[in-house]
């Protein structure tokens, strides 16, 4: 063996490491708690003044199925009606000829208004001087829905906003029916 090399062990100082329990990491730790804390109580309590500030009564056992099939109901009528207005409007045929007008394309569908309301767009009582579904002469670039705030009595209220691009959405406020346990749109109120 060489006399020069040591067979003792070589004892090196290692840097101790800061324990992760350290002042700042607790500090942290809390921030995070507190700040997770507080995102849980602004959630829980936007969720029960949700229901103050639009003037839904919260009530227990509410059965929320007819409440969802308002909502489907109306934003299915209207989205297909749009569509159809759409379709007619991009028509080439229509738009040279002038042959159909929109109400000869996209009828009212009898199944989905209340009677009275039915007779009233046949005869053209309804917000005259333009489309008495959209409020408009013409078509929006989009339909956006308020959640239905349904009553116990079997009636149901809508507001529809018409987005047209860069300008404020319209409101179309939509009165429903049940009848025979069928939603129907009992009246069309347009914004002024």
């Amino acid at each position: 063996m060489d006399p020069n090399i040591s067979t003792e062990p070589i004892q090196a100082e290692v840097p101790r490491q800061q324990p992760l329990s350290s002042k700042k990491s607790n500090k942290k730790i809390a921030f995070w708690i507190f700040a997770i804390l507080l995102f849980l109580i602004a959630f829980i309590a936007g969720g029960f003044l949700t229901g103050a500030k639009t003037g839904n009564p919260i009530v227990q056992n509410q059965n929320l199925a007819p409440n969802a099939s308002v909502d489907t109901f109306i934003q299915n009528y209207y989205n297909s009606y749009l569509g159809c207005i759409n379709n007619h409007f991009n028509n080439v045929e229509n738009k040279n000829n002038y042959n159909k007008t929109p109400e000869q394309d996209c009828p009212y569908d009898v199944s989905a208004f209340t009677p009275t309301l039915y007779s009233q767009l046949q005869s053209g009582q309804v917000n005259p001087g333009g489309d008495p579904i959209l409020c408009a002469q013409n078509t929006p670039q989009l339909l956006t829905f308020d959640k239905a705030n349904v009553s116990p009595k079997g009636s149901a209220t809508v507001i529809i906003h018409t987005v047209w691009g860069r300008n404020s959405p319209m409101n179309i406020g939509v009165g429903l029916q049940e009848i025979n346990d069928q939603w129907k749109i009992a009246s069309i109120v347009c914004e002024k």
